[in-house]
């Protein structure tokens, strides 16, 4: 085990170095990170939310930092996003797709968005629905580029079998650079 943390003593024991981004406080949980290297950048997406109400999601957060510096600098931006269980996937072009849930909406659909700056103040324009379930809670995407360009995007159902005789599926929905403009 690289790091383990003692609850009871509030300390991180660690067998390598550990950096602290952010910390929870006594409204705000951080939870899901996500990260992806881009050149000597590295993109993280966190999900923050009000502690002890379920449906208080509250905007994502992006940092970013240079991999390669000992004390780097790290950026933030608050996103105008309500993301949950999200992806980040590094694009062959050097861009990232970012697939997540739509904690906005009670369902969670799944959206997705391509950022063509990731290491950089994200310019997000419209999200792309990719997999709705309707009725229930369909996020926890991740997602794949293969070699033409196509994405592949998880999209799962959670019916158990006594609501379908199959129990839950899991589908791979397509899209493609075009999907994103």
């Amino acid at each position: 085990m690289r790091a383990q943390w003692n609850s009871s003593s509030q300390t991180l024991t660690a067998k390598a170095p550990a950096r602290q981004l952010i910390a929870n406080t006594s409204t705000v949980e951080y939870t899901e990170p996500s990260f992806v290297q881009i050149g000597d950048w590295v993109v993280c997406m966190v999900r923050s939310d009000v502690i002890g109400d379920p449906h208080g999601r509250l905007p994502s957060i992006h940092y970013w930092w240079r991999a390669y510096e000992t004390n780097p600098t790290i950026y933030k931006q608050t996103l105008n996003i309500k993301a949950s269980s999200h992806h980040l996937l590094k694009t062959s072009d050097g861009k990232v797709l970012l697939t997540y849930g739509d904690g906005a909406i009670t369902t969670r659909p799944t959206k997705g968005l391509l950022i063509s700056n990731p290491a950089d103040v994200w310019n997000l324009g419209t999200p792309t629905p990719i997999y709705d379930l309707g009725t229930e809670d369909s996020a926890n995407p991740s997602s794949i580029e293969m070699p033409n360009g196509t994405f592949y995007t998880t999209g799962i159902n959670t019916k158990t079998r006594a609501e379908s005789p199959y129990g839950g599926t899991l589908w791979l929905i397509s899209s493609t650079r075009a999907d994103y403009q």
